[in-house]
């Protein structure tokens, strides 16, 4: 038994300190009590966990959910807690089995026409659990759903329109008009989570001006955390437009105001570090000492819950790509991204110092193999680097091959289309129009038609319009005719898909409905905008080399000071005899004659004796 009685446990637990004197007692306290056997442990389990939750406590509280599991399953209302404590450590099975246990399935909750409040709270933290391991639209969904349903003001409509606008910045920039919560302007987080959204459609000039009125209210309201927040935004949005001094002079004020703990210095000095120049063949570049300055430790050591789902893959992904290229060793993880690059400096020696042409070789035969001994198993971050590789040399013949080897197995084995098969589509498409291979993508468009099916489509409805749009730029209305008429059933108000299968969408294309379609476009207009006119995909490459003729050197005309101007002038008087027309070179006789052959004159004369010179007498020459 412990010593002290269940009173005083109680008001030690609902003492809050805000400087945390006290954070290990709140545990051992609790223990205390629930070791004590009172009539009524739920009561006593019920104050634990609202002292230790907001605490942060939530590995304790996790410890206590197991070592005291019937008392928790007891009480229905243990399982909200339950829930909040798996989406704050980031358990996503166990989430999903509470949930389960719980709330069922979460389509069926968002059809009722209204619910209760602890539905409510289950459905926040489902879209905040959602918003966490980056399921956007799932957790847009929820809150959308929550801000139609709020006519008694069970929450505040701020709220909701934050969260609601902070999911809708990960997703399609076409989709703001689905916010339901009208704009508050008088809210400066209500401002910052709209300039998120115009940044991500690319209006950054509506961004800014949303993000100065933000700054404007936090300064009069004196909140320093979120002043920080608006204003790295603010330099975020700046080096985006392009002004790299005022974005950089943002990030140094911050740098230099916030504490080297907080979680936004990771993010303001992997931003500064964006401003230079790291690329590998610079000799001024240390990539060692720019590890040591990004503080990897510190980057490693923070959990997924002080950043976004995006924020912290991209932080992770700068890590591995300095480690990498600084040749340092680090251990495969479960991303694609970790396990490319570990297979990637195995099988490349020195990838700051080897040719890319080594690489691309060493790659193409690398992934030759794996594919032909199991495609499941080839590594798709490893053959999209292979690819990448060759394009980069300018091999796209064997770029075209390894995208045609893995299509053929994934297509047999997987008709379904994984959604790595569908990245692969796109990148063997896109290489065969970049090298004009019409017979080849006619081919293998007719393939993929032949694996459409609603299912199929149902799954990836944008890249199935995509391979109807190529089939129509080919002109196979046949296979573009049954795959449109079935993506107009699935989605009757995606206006393309309208716009081409027209009025009469249970027959055929309505072709005719192209003429009002294409008759309100300026072309001129387009001309002068710098749009470029397509061009016929033909089968020959067409030959880019012209020949440049030389310029032929062009002499000022001079004369001599007593030259005769009725005289015609001689053009070629500069030119050396030799060179000029009416130069004849003189024949010159060879003194061999053939037997029985004719004589000229002269040699006659050479052979006549008597007209040869008479030669000197001979000295009589003395004894030697």
């Amino acid at each position: 038994m412990v010593n002290k009685d269940l009173t005083s446990l109680v008001e030690q637990l609902s003492v809050s300190s805000d400087k945390d004197k006290h954070p290990y007692e709140i545990a051992y306290n609790c223990l205390d009590m629930l070791s004590a056997n009172y009539q009524v442990p739920e009561a006593v389990m019920d104050k634990c966990f609202r002292r230790l939750i907001p605490e942060g406590f939530y590995e304790f509280a996790e410890f206590l959910l197991v070592e005291y599991k019937k008392v928790a399953a007891n009480n229905a209302s243990f399982g909200l807690f339950e829930l909040y404590i798996y989406y704050k450590l980031n358990r996503q099975k166990k989430f999903e089995e509470v949930w389960k246990s719980m709330a069922g399935s979460l389509d069926e909750l968002l059809e009722k026409i209204s619910v209760d409040c602890n539905e409510r709270a289950l459905l926040h933290v489902r879209a905040q659990f959602c918003y966490k391991i980056g399921q956007y639209e799932e957790a847009f969904k929820i809150y959308k759903y929550l801000a139609l349903h709020n006519m008694d003001g069970e929450d505040i409509e701020v709220e909701l329109g934050c969260n609601e606008r902070a999911a809708l910045g990960f997703l399609s920039p076409n989709r703001h008009q689905d916010v339901v919560t009208p704009l508050n302007e008088e809210s400066y987080d209500l401002l910052f989570n709209e300039s998120i959204i115009h940044s991500s459609r690319g209006d950054l000039e509506g961004a800014m001006v949303l993000l100065q009125k933000a700054l404007e209210l936090v300064k009069a309201e004196e909140n320093e955390g979120d002043l920080n927040l608006i204003e790295l935004q603010i330099a975020f949005v700046k080096q985006k437009q392009g002004l790299n001094k005022e974005s950089r002079k943002i990030l140094l004020n911050l740098q230099s105001r916030i504490n080297s703990k907080s979680e936004l210095m990771p993010i303001i000095k992997t931003n500064l570090l964006s401003f230079r120049d790291l690329s590998r063949y610079n000799e001024n570049t240390n990539l060692p000492l720019v590890l040591r300055q990004l503080d990897v430790e510190t980057v490693n050591s923070c959990n997924t819950g002080k950043y976004s789902h995006d924020q912290w893959k991209q932080l992770q992904a700068n890590v591995l790509f300095l480690k990498l290229f600084a040749n340092s060793k680090f251990r495969s993880k479960r991303t694609m991204l970790s396990c490319t690059m570990s297979q990637y400096s195995k099988l490349v020696d020195d990838v700051c110092l080897e040719p890319y042409k080594v690489q691309a070789k060493l790659l193409y035969n690398h992934m030759k193999k794996s594919i032909a001994a199991d495609v499941s198993k080839s590594g798709n971050g490893t053959l999209l680097l292979a690819i990448q590789l060759q394009i980069k040399i300018g091999n796209f013949d064997n770029a075209i091959r390894l995208a045609e080897s893995y299509c053929k197995k994934a297509l047999v084995d997987d008709p379904k289309l994984s959604s790595f098969t569908r990245v692969m589509s796109y990148t063997l498409v896109e290489l065969y129009r970049k090298t004009r291979k019409e017979q080849l993508l006619k081919k293998f468009l007719s393939n993929l038609a032949g694996l459409f099916s609603s299912e199929t489509a149902s799954e990836d409805f944008e890249f199935w319009k995509f391979v109807g749009f190529q089939l129509l730029a080919l002109n196979n209305l046949q296979d573009a005719d049954k795959l449109f008429i079935a993506l107009s059933a699935i989605s009757p108000n995606d206006n393309l898909v309208k716009s081409v299968v027209g009025k009469d969408s249970e027959k055929s294309i309505y072709l005719k409905n192209m003429d009002s379609l294409v008759s309100a476009v300026d072309v001129n207009n387009l001309l002068e905008l710098g749009c470029k006119p397509f061009e016929r995909i033909s089968q020959g490459r067409k030959s880019t080399v012209s020949i440049v003729a030389k310029k032929k050197r062009v002499q000022k005309k001079k004369l001599p000071a007593n030259a005769d101007p009725n005289r015609p002038v001689d053009l070629e008087r500069w030119l050396p005899l030799r060179d000029r027309s009416n130069y004849k070179v003189k024949k010159k006789q060879s003194a061999k004659q053939t037997q029985g052959g004719t004589m000229n004159k002269k040699s006659e004369q050479n052979l006549d004796i008597t007209k040869q010179k008479k030669k000197g007498k001979n000295k009589k020459q003395g004894r030697r």
